[in-house]
Parts: structure tokens; C-alpha cells; sequence
């Protein structure tokens, strides 16, 4: 792909030129200041967007079985939904008129779809107080679904957060992080393991967990793979994992004096 002149002046910069740090600072200081990753011309490149994060939720997902409006309301009712389908009896026509939907409808919190093989996958995501939920719906072609991989999070169990996905020789590759919160009644003790999680969704359908490290990558803005790397933008600094050794680094372009003001704040 190349720089055209608008990306130019939105000073894009390659990430070789980024500070490498030892720890996660996406949560520190009081300002939000997202970078976003972006593969250009063979190289890995960044920029700062600002409080602008650039993981909208799309309203419209384009797909090889069509077009899925969607309707996220937070912890509202929300749904994915498609006009003109016709599998439905009349008394559920009558119902999703009664909720004004149309009469092709998924629940859930849709963030992202995205096409694999035969068929066509929805994630559905939404933190909401204390809880999470998370899911992968497949759509097959004749739109008949099935829940691959759901997650309910609510104070104890696994709290999963989306990233995004990659194709790779197999299919597709779904990225996530979290933690698992773990009870010890006898000592009265939570235990807390971090994860990050590569779910491998075959081009026939089926999906395995292919890989998992013991890190947490919080609050990603987007995603870019390259070579065997996933980069990860985030507020305030990139995280790159190769995904084959497990290793990870994080990098920022902040200063000392300002990584010393933000460790101060930290501290406070």
C-alpha cells in the first residue's frame, strides 16, 4: 500500500523509531492518546490519533451472504439483523415487529464480521459494570447459525476482551486477552492469570484454541499482523507479540520526562 499525501500529513512514522519500555502504560495518565498500527510498503508504521479510537462499532457489515445491519445499544436490547428473509413463521414476524426488528435477527453486541470459507462470523461483545460477555456466532449460507465460543464474565471466571482477526493458511485467527479470576474458599484468596488467546477458525467451520501466553494486552485500539508479529495500538504506546515464540515488547514515543510524569501519576 502506499503513503498517499492525506496520510502523510497524518505523519505517519515507523515503529522502529518508537522507545522500547518494560511495562504496559496504556492505562497511566489522565489522557487518552490512542496510536494506531498500520502495515505500509513492506514496514510497520504508527500514529497519533488522539482520543479518536479507531475500533468504531460499524452500524453496516458487508459480507458474502450480505448485508447485516447492525444495532448495538450497549446494555440495551441490541441485535444483528438482515432484511428480506424469509425462514420465519408469522407469529415471529409478528414478534420481531412487535421489538422493531427485522425479521432476520441475531442478539447479541456485535463489534465484527468477517468471511471464512463457506461461512460468515459475528462477534459479539459487551462490558457492562462488572460484567462481560463475548461470543463467536457462525453463519452458514442458508443464514442458520451456531454459537462456536461464549463467554460470560460477571466478577469471577474468564474476562475476555476482542482485538481483531487475521487470515492465516488455515482460515481465520481470532485475537482476544483477559484474565481468569480463580477462588481459593479455604485461604479466601483470588488468583488472578492473564491470558491472551488465538482462536483458529478453519475454513470447514470448526475452531480450536491455537495458541495462549500469560499476558494481558488491555485496551487495544487495532490490530496489524506482520511476518510472524501482531502488532497492537494502543493509548499511549504499541505491544508487538510473535506469536510463535510468545515473546512480547511494548515501545512508546513518549520521553523520559514524560514517562516519569506519567509514573508519578500512576503513583498517586
Amino acid at each position: 500500500m502506499d503513503i498517499n499525501s492525506e496520510e502523510k500529513n497524518n505523519a505517519w512514522k515507523s515503529v522502529s523509531e518508537l522507545k522500547q519500555i518494560e511495562k504496559d502504560i496504556s492505562d497511566y495518565g489522565y489522557d487518552i492518546e490512542f496510536i494506531e498500527v498500520k502495515e505500509m510498503n513492506g514496514s510497520v508504521f504508527y500514529r497519533e490519533i488522539g482520543d479518536l479510537n479507531n475500533y468504531e462499532i460499524p452500524n453496516v457489515f458487508e459480507t458474502q451472504y450480505g448485508r447485516f445491519n447492525n444495532n448495538n445499544n450497549g446494555e440495551f436490547p441490541s441485535w444483528l439483523e438482515k432484511e428480506d428473509y424469509k425462514g420465519l413463521t408469522k407469529k415471529e414476524r409478528e414478534m420481531h415487529s412487535f421489538f422493531g426488528q427485522a425479521d432476520y435477527c441475531i442478539e447479541g453486541n456485535f463489534h465484527d464480521m468477517f468471511d471464512c470459507g463457506q461461512y460468515t462470523y459475528a462477534v459479539s461483545e459487551l462490558h457492562h459494570l462488572a460484567g462481560r460477555w463475548f461470543k463467536i456466532v457462525r453463519i452458514d449460507q442458508n443464514l442458520q447459525t451456531a454459537v462456536l465460543y461464549e463467554n460470560t464474565f460477571f466478577g469471577e471466571g474468564t474476562f475476555l476482551e476482542y482485538h481483531g482477526w487475521f487470515e492465516n493458511e488455515f482460515g481465520c485467527i481470532v485475537v482476544t486477552s483477559g484474565f481468569t479470576i480463580l477462588e481459593d474458599e479455604k485461604f479466601r484468596e483470588r488468583k488472578i492469570i492473564y491470558n491472551t488467546t488465538l482462536f483458529q477458525i478453519s475454513f470447514d467451520g470448526n475452531w480450536s484454541i491455537a495458541k495462549t501466553w500469560e499476558i494481558n494486552i488491555p485496551g487495544s485500539n487495532n490490530i496489524v499482523l506482520y511476518g510472524d508479529s501482531i502488532y497492537f495500538g494502543q493509548n499511549k504506546m504499541v505491544t508487538s507479540l510473535d506469536i510463535n515464540t510468545g515473546e512480547f515488547a511494548y515501545f512508546t514515543n513518549k520521553s523520559d520526562e514524560e514517562l516519569a510524569a506519567l509514573n508519578n501519576i500512576r503513583k498517586l
